[in-house]
């Protein structure tokens, strides 16, 4: 038997009062204070590979504006850049704790438009891939809900850089990885920095940045950092 309109109405004020109430708990405001944000200490290792008192970055798949974030103590610095994230709970947070950057709700993609996204907790494994998500459905992941994002194109991203300016490419995008950094090469786009979270596609991922001069310089086991050649040779 369908439930009621009242039952319904019920159901999804109840999935939206929890739905804050996490988001509220994860208010970053007691670990402000830290000397490290990123899971493993990996955005100490990158202060030695932009150690300017200002740059920029391209953080893709953001997550939490302070907590795991590796970008967040080059905020602290006086660094500003683009955040991209589509879970509406993140991109909130990140309007509270981090209002010098310029912060879109939404995924990367190949192409503009739109896109299935599946959200799962704890939200580092949602993703808007398809294969990833059976993956995880059958892993046994937590499900939390799916639901249409936008996608701004590899190429509207303006990530117009090269390895003399102090610029950080930080992407964790689940299942996602690979196509994005293969469509920001082919575009031009050359950081200093790139930290990108190690996945399936990793020995892929470090074959095509390899073969543009980039070299593995850290892998704490969930992210690697390559740094480009050319500002290895010029120190």
């Amino acid at each position: 038997m369908a439930s009621s309109p009242i039952s319904q109405t019920k159901a999804r004020l109840y999935r939206n009062w929890m739905y804050w109430y996490y988001w509220f708990r994860q208010s970053p405001i007691s670990d402000l204070k830290k000397e490290s944000f990123s899971s493993y200490g990996e955005d100490k290792v990158l202060l030695k590979y932009l150690p300017e008192k200002a740059g920029s970055y391209l953080d893709i798949g953001a997550g939490h504006p302070v907590r795991g974030s590796n970008t967040f103590l080059l905020y602290k610095r006086g660094w500003r850049g683009v955040t991209i994230d589509p879970i509406f709970g993140m991109h909130v947070l990140h309007k509270l704790f981090r209002k010098g950057d310029k912060k879109i709700l939404g995924v990367a993609g190949l192409e503009s438009g739109r896109m299935n996204f599946y959200e799962y907790s704890p939200t580092e494994y949602s993703t808007v891939s398809d294969n990833r998500n059976l993956e995880l459905m059958e892993s046994g992941a937590k499900f939390f809900r799916k639901y249409k994002v936008n996608s701004i194109a590899v190429k509207e991203l303006k990530c117009e850089t090269n390895p003399s300016k102090p610029f950080l490419l930080s992407i964790d995008i689940e299942g996602m990885d690979l196509p994005i950094v293969t469509g920001l090469i082919e575009v031009g786009s050359r950081p200093r920095v790139i930290c990108i979270e190690d996945s399936a596609d990793k020995v892929e991922i470090r074959d095509l940045l390899e073969l543009n001069d980039y070299r593995l310089m850290y892998s704490s086991g969930l992210n690697s950092i390559f740094v480009h050649g050319n500002y290895l040779e010029s120190k």
